[in-house]
Order: C-alpha cells, then sequence, then structure tokens
C-alpha cells in the first residue's frame, strides 16, 4: 500500500495557510475595533475600573481572544484524517484487486487459497491480504461481524462491501464480494470458479439479506 505523504503533506499546508489568514484578518479588525473605540470590551462583555488614590480611574483591558489556537494541533489532526482516508481507500482497492486476481480459480469446498476457495474462503483471503485481519468462518459468521456496517439496501452498496445472500435453506448461505456496477465476485459452487457477474438480477435480489461494510 503506497501513500504519497507529500501530497498529504502540501493539502495540510494549504489548510493551515488557509486558517493562518483568517486568523490573521479576524485578529487586525479586534484591534481596528479597539483603536477606534472609546473603551474596550472585556471578553465578559464588561469593562473593569480601577480606582486611584487622586479620583481618577482606569479601564482594565482584557487582551483579544486568541483566535489562533494550536496550529500545530490542528495541522496534525488534519494529516492524520486525511491519512486514514488515503489509506481507506489503498485498502478497498488492494482489496478489489486481490479479489480480481481469483477470478477462475476452482471452487472446492473449505478451501481459503491461494489456489482454490469456497465463498467465504474467497472473502477471508482477499481481507486478509488487503490487511484486514479476520478470523476464517463461514458466510454466516461473517454477516455477524457487528464491527461492520450493516447495508440493509443493495441501492446503498459501495465496492468492497461483503454480500450476504440466503441459499440452500439457509438464513445466509452465500457471501460475495461487491465490485460496482451492479457486478459481484465470488466463489460459485454452481459454476464451480471463482467468477464475476451481475448481483442485481432477480434470482439474487430476491435472495439478497443484507451486506457489510469491512473498511
Amino acid at each position: 500500500m503506497n501513500i504519497n505523504y507529500s501530497k498529504l503533506l502540501s493539502r495540510t499546508a494549504v489548510v493551515l495557510i488557509a486558517m493562518s489568514l483568517t486568523a490573521v484578518t479576524m485578529t487586525s479588525h479586534v484591534a481596528a475595533a479597539a483603536e477606534n473605540s472609546s473603551s474596550v470590551v472585556s471578553q465578559s462583555g464588561s469593562n473593569d475600573p480601577i480606582s486611584h488614590p487622586n479620583g481618577t480611574s482606569t479601564t482594565v483591558q482584557t487582551p483579544p481572544v486568541d483566535y489562533l489556537t494550536n496550529k500545530t494541533e490542528v495541522g496534525n489532526t488534519v494529516l492524520l484524517t486525511l491519512m486514514k482516508a488515503e489509506e481507506s481507500s489503498a485498502d478497498i482497492s488492494t482489496f478489489l484487486n486481490l479479489a480480481a486476481e481469483q477470478i477462475g480459480k476452482p471452487y472446492v469446498f473449505g478451501r481459503t487459497g491461494p489456489k482454490s476457495f469456497d465463498c467465504s474462503g474467497l472473502v477471508y483471503y482477499c481481507l486478509n491480504q488487503a490487511g484486514s485481519s479476520v478470523s476464517r468462518t463461514t458466510a454466516s459468521g461473517f454477516s455477524k461481524l457487528k464491527d461492520w456496517e450493516k447495508i440493509t439496501s443493495m441501492d446503498d452498496l459501495k465496492p468492497g462491501d461483503i454480500m450476504f445472500f440466503s441459499t440452500g435453506g439457509k438464513k445466509v448461505g452465500h457471501t460475495g464480494i461487491y465490485i460496482g456496477d451492479g457486478e459481484m465476485i465470488d466463489a460459485s459452487s454452481s459454476n464451480r470458479e471463482v467468477v464475476q457477474r451481475s448481483c442485481v438480477t432477480s434470482y439474487w435480489q430476491n435472495h439478497f439479506v443484507f451486506a457489510r461494510r469491512p473498511f
């Protein structure tokens, strides 16, 4: 997985420059307002007069609000957010590429690759190779991983989602990897191999249970 840190740092620099310019402008406005005003309003909205022995009084001026909070901390937060988004995108791309590389390999019940697969074995292999550590389980087992977001409608599917179908008399008896445009990659027992095919035919729509989003 290759992350372009230079690009991420450039994006962060742009964000920080914009924040700094905004802060400078706001601070200038505060200073100008203070100069043109006969009194300075404190952060609490009132002046605090102090009496002197000669009967005169002065006003304690509260320093203007510091609009520049902690730029370093903000910059680190932005950078981490960009890095996480980049990593997630890279993981999904790797995951889908791995699934595509298995097309044509034999279906063998209970196998997890790399030479042959069953439906859940294909999902298990591709997830682990893409950097998502999961335990070997069945299609039904994967469907119960609540850490993965549940997708209840085919209209909301995104590439990389794991689809679950009711087949063979089981509530969840088959699983496949959604790759977009109404297509999935799955290890098919009827075709005896890993295939790419439509998942929006009447058969699959009628047997669709839900999907989960591992990335």
